[in-house]
């Protein structure tokens, strides 16, 4: 059963909920709580989840946060901010049928998501830490830069070993800049350079010897084409990095989320519960299968 409770805005003195001092607001035992806010210019509901199962419808639902000024208006209209940035590629309508769609989007509408599923980049500290990416294979381990540069005295060496296919598309360009600034060994190549591109120009896995990591102390993350990832990751434990501390992230095609409709298996996994970052140790020899 999921049950959706709805807070009174204003109880009047013979309310139920008044003469039981029960209310008029639901504390708890509702999945979801819908409160109702009318003001001069605008009728609007404040969801918020009471349970992980409301929690997952919320995260379907759309809308936007709740603000400060939000709260100094209406008090009664409690919601964690949710901010998430971001990174959208327009591929062409043969592949995603989405993209005619996403790709016509203007500044301000809105995009349901659904996710994110499965499981994430490890959190390992204490240890030497290797990002190796391609293309906008970047954006998905940002977030993980970040947590690595908000707890740099928990990491020895810190590096990221990144490749685009042409200077144009490179991501997050002035973020490379910074954090080369931020004690990260950054090693960036292009498959093909242009008339102003001065770095190194060819496949990004000969970048990786140039981190200076210490092999048997590293966790390595990978995300990228999958070619690449399994030269990376071929290439990683060459060196010595054990196969058990290589993460890389699987992309295959999700529809259902929960592990029932079979689009993203691989071999006896779903990506979308036992994915999509895994490590080497659980899929090499899958990988060594080009058409699964």
């Amino acid at each position: 059963m999921f049950t959706i409770a709805v807070n009174c805005a204003v109880a009047g003195g013979t309310c139920f909920c008044v003469s039981m001092g029960t209310g008029p607001r639901a504390d708890s035992g509702s999945d979801l709580v819908l409160t109702e806010v009318v003001e001069r210019d605008t009728h609007e509901f404040v969801i918020e989840s009471g349970t992980e199962a409301g929690a997952a419808i919320l995260a379907d639902l759309p809308g936007r946060s709740v603000t400060e000024e939000d709260r100094q208006e209406s008090p009664r209209a409690v919601l964690a901010a949710r901010i998430a940035p971001l990174c959208a590629r327009r591929a062409s309508a043969q592949r995603w049928r989405t993209s005619p769609t996403s790709g016509a989007l203007n500044p301000g509408e809105i995009v349901g998501i659904r996710g994110p599923f499965g499981t994430g980049w490890p959190l390992t500290e204490g240890k030497d830490l290797v990002i190796v990416a391609g293309g906008i294979g970047l954006a998905p381990v940002r977030p993980l830069i970040y947590h690595a540069l908000a707890n740099r005295d928990q990491y020895f060496c810190l590096g990221l070993a990144y490749g685009a296919r042409a200077p144009s598309e490179l991501l997050y360009r002035d973020e490379l800049s910074e954090w080369s600034d931020q004690e990260i060994n950054v090693q960036v190549t292009v498959d093909k350079g242009d008339d102003t591109w001065r770095g190194s120009i060819g496949v990004v896995t000969p970048l990786i010897s140039r981190l200076h990591c210490e092999t048997e102390e590293t966790v390595a993350v990978i995300c990228g084409p999958e070619v690449m990832m399994k030269v990376a990751a071929r290439a990683l434990n060459d060196r010595g990095v054990p196969r058990e501390n290589i993460y890389l992230t699987l992309e295959r095609n999700m529809k259902c989320g929960i592990g029932l409709c079979g689009h993203c298996q691989f071999g006896p996994r779903f990506i979308c519960k036992d994915g999509p970052v895994v490590s080497y140790a659980q899929v090499a020899q899958q990988l060594r299968i080009g058409s699964l």
